[in-house]
Order: C-alpha cells, then structure tokens, then sequence
C-alpha cells in the first residue's frame, strides 16, 4: 500500500485513511495493486470539492478479503453504476478519462477469481467493494 501511495499525487487537502490490518498473503499483486490505484486516483480526480477523504478498508473474510476503497466525493448515479465498468464509459464528468480504467480493473479482478461493485447515492460518496480470493489459481 505504500508503493501504490507513492505512485499517486494527493493533494495536500486531501486525506487517505487505512482502516483495517494490510493481510500478507501469497497472490497476484499486480492487478490487485492496480486497481486499488485507479479507485483512490479516481476518487481524487472525480472529487467536487477542494478538500475530500477517502478511507481504505480491509477486512478478512472466510474465503476472501474485502478491501473498500471510500469517498467523500459527488457519487455515482444509479442509473451510471453499471456503465462504469463498460469499456470506454466515462460518464462525461472527466474529459481526460479514458473509460478504460474501471473496466479493465473488473476484467482483471474476475480473472483472478474475485468480484467488484460499486455502492453509491448523487451526491453522498461511492464505495467500490473488491473481493479478493484468498487461494487465487
């Protein structure tokens, strides 16, 4: 988690928060590791307001751990919620987004055997939830 911090600008107004114990484990690291960069990129670069906080939460799960990545941010529609992960959606707010980022994310999470979904309400902040299998083939 600090190589993914180090990867990423964060504005000085900004606040990362780490909730949770960072499990050692045995896995594939790079999509993993990349797609919890794009969630905390995201939630900076989509963010509406000057200052903003994201929390990073790690739970251990039976068969899986759960890491949330959480924003104070404008939030996602319901309606664009199952739009984010479709190559090339961007949802019009970030004209330099490519809509690449969140599906090339889910296609690697899946590939690996685990899952990602996104909770969020216009104008209170999105959690994207990401499922990492334990025991990864």
């Amino acid at each position: 988690f600090e190589e993914i911090l180090d990867l990423i600008t964060i504005p000085p107004t900004f606040t990362i928060n780490l909730n949770g114990e960072v499990p050692v484990f045995a896995s594939f690291k790079t999509p993993l590791q990349t797609t919890i960069l794009n969630l905390l990129t995201n939630a900076i670069n989509h963010h509406d307001k000057v200052d903003g906080s994201i929390n990073l939460n790690i739970f251990e799960k039976e068969d899986s751990y759960l890491f949330e990545v959480e924003d104070d941010g404008p939030g996602i529609s319901e309606a664009n919620q199952k739009d984010i992960f479709l190559l090339f959606h961007t949802g019009g707010q970030n004209k330099a987004s490519t809509g690449m980022g969140l599906a090339f994310c889910k296609r690697m999470i899946e590939a690996h055997g685990g899952w990602i979904e996104v909770k969020s309400t216009t104008g209170a902040g999105a959690k994207f939830r990401i499922w990492w299998p334990k025991k990864t083939s």
